[in-house]
Order: structure tokens, then C-alpha cells, then sequence
């Protein structure tokens, strides 16, 4: 799998703040995951297992990205209600359900955002990623490229000045993204 991983200045005072936080020392894969990683982006990553589905990035320690801050997600309603149950989100799909690692056993599974289902898909955190798939980001569309694809596709009608600005932000953002593999 292929990620691009988050800052980690200062984390080992997060991790242990974390840990502090939560009441419990993370699993041992995951917890060495953090430490290399801090989590990160991985776009064009999907997870080849039961229940596939795309994996957008891991939530990591100490940033300022709200939406990818650990810490942060623990305090929203439903990461709260699935940590109640030993349930730690540790990334999200472009949907917003959450793969967790239950911190008492280590396993992996997947919680929907929109109920309460959830499924078991690897018994720990190592065979997880050993089924997350990745391919480079590689050539990033222009604005005019994609404007073009919208003309090519008939929907044309739908362009907005709006999508010029988010597609800005998409094409800064992953022209400066660097993905290594993962390791342990």
C-alpha cells in the first residue's frame, strides 16, 4: 500500500497523550504504524478484502486537518459511540464509514456511517494492510482537461466556478504529495 504520510513533529508525546487519553496502550502493529507513518493520505488505494471498498487515508496524531486528526474523531458522536465499545477509527473510505481497530484484540473491521453495522475484515492490523492495494498517483488532470472531459461527457451543464476552485485544490494538493510504500 501506498501512502503519504502526515507530519510527525512532536509525536511521541501525542502517542503517549493519546494513550493516556483512551486508557489503553494501542496494538502493537498499529501503534508502530503511527510511529512511522502518522497516518496519511492514500489516494487510489482500495482495500481488496471483505466488503471492498476505497480507503481515502489514516486518521493521524497531532495535525491540524480536523477531518484527519485521531484525536479529533474520537470526540464526534459516532467514533465516541464505537470507542465505548473498544472500537478505534484509524481510517476513512471517501463515503465516511470508518475501519476501526478494536484496541482489546487488535482486529480490524468496518463500521458504515450511516447505521450501526459492522463487519470484521482481518484479525489484525498487519493483514489489513497486506490487502490494501495502491497504484501512483501519476498524471494529474489539468483544469483544462477536465473541463474538456465534462464537454467530451455531455454535462457540460453541470460546470461551476465553484469546481474550478476545488479542483485547484486537489491538483495542489496532490502535486506536492510524495507515497512510499508501507512497511514494518
Amino acid at each position: 500500500m501506498l501512502i503519504s504520510k502526515f507530519c510527525k513533529e512532536n509525536f511521541n508525546v501525542s502517542l503517549g497523550e493519546l494513550e493516556n487519553k483512551i486508557g489503553c496502550a494501542l496494538p502493537s502493529e498499529y501503534a508502530r504504524f503511527l510511529e512511522k507513518y502518522n497516518g496519511g493520505f492514500t489516494p487510489k488505494t482500495k482495500w481488496t478484502g471483505k466488503n471492498k471498498s476505497d480507503i481515502r487515508g489514516f486518521l493521524g496524531i497531532g495535525i491540524s486537518d480536523d477531518y484527519w486528526n485521531l484525536e479529533e474523531e474520537i470526540k464526534y458522536e459516532k467514533s465516541n459511540d464505537l470507542f465505548r465499545n473498544s472500537f478505534l477509527p484509524i481510517a476513512k473510505n471517501s463515503f465516511g464509514d470508518l475501519f476501526c481497530i478494536n484496541v482489546d484484540d487488535g482486529e480490524i473491521w468496518f463500521a458504515y456511517h450511516d447505521n450501526d453495522k459492522r463487519i470484521k475484515i482481518a484479525d489484525g492490523f498487519a493483514e489489513f494492510i497486506a490487502k490494501c492495494k495502491s497504484e501512483s498517483i501519476g498524471h494529474i488532470r489539468t483544469i483544462e482537461e477536465r473541463k474538456q472531459g465534462m464537454i467530451d461527457a455531455g454535462v457540460w451543464h453541470l460546470f461551476s466556478e465553484d469546481m474550478v476552485e476545488d479542483w485547484q485544490k486537489e491538483i495542489d494538493r496532490y502535486s506536492n504529495m510524495t507515497q512510499e510504500e508501507v512497511t514494518f
